[in-house]
């Protein structure tokens, strides 16, 4: 039997730890390479239509009117989420598990795309 002082425990734990996050940092797919995906399975809901206030993805007068503010505020409302007279952005679309990084591509990549109303199909 081999006793391990709980100091060896602790730097184990630290290690394992570490590593762990090395991998996933390592494994992850690129933000903006996702930001297509990203936004179908997280902010199409709203943004292909507008619903509440949100500006239709592609739509460039709309998005001037929220850049005019400057990106800065832009990200900062996508991030930490908005609630005015021009509509209601949950933080982060509701999705938590997103970085600040991955928010602030998707709004360039919903301020670039074109513009492609939604359409049942």
């Amino acid at each position: 039997m081999i006793i391990r002082s709980p100091m060896h425990i602790k730097k184990s734990i630290y290690f394992t730890a570490i590593s762990a996050l090395a991998l996933l940092t390592a494994c992850s797919a690129d933000p903006e390479s996702d930001a297509p995906q990203l936004y179908v399975n997280s902010c199409s809901w709203c943004h292909n239509e507008g619903t509440g206030g949100a500006p239709v993805t592609g739509d460039k007068e709309e998005w001037e009117r929220r850049t005019a503010k400057g990106m800065a505020k832009v990200y900062a409302n996508a991030i930490d989420g908005f609630e005015g007279a021009t509509g209601i952005m949950p933080g982060k679309g509701s999705r938590k598990d997103l970085t600040d990084q991955q928010v602030k591509e998707l709004v360039d990549w919903m301020v670039q795309a074109p513009y492609q109303p939604y359409e049942d199909q």
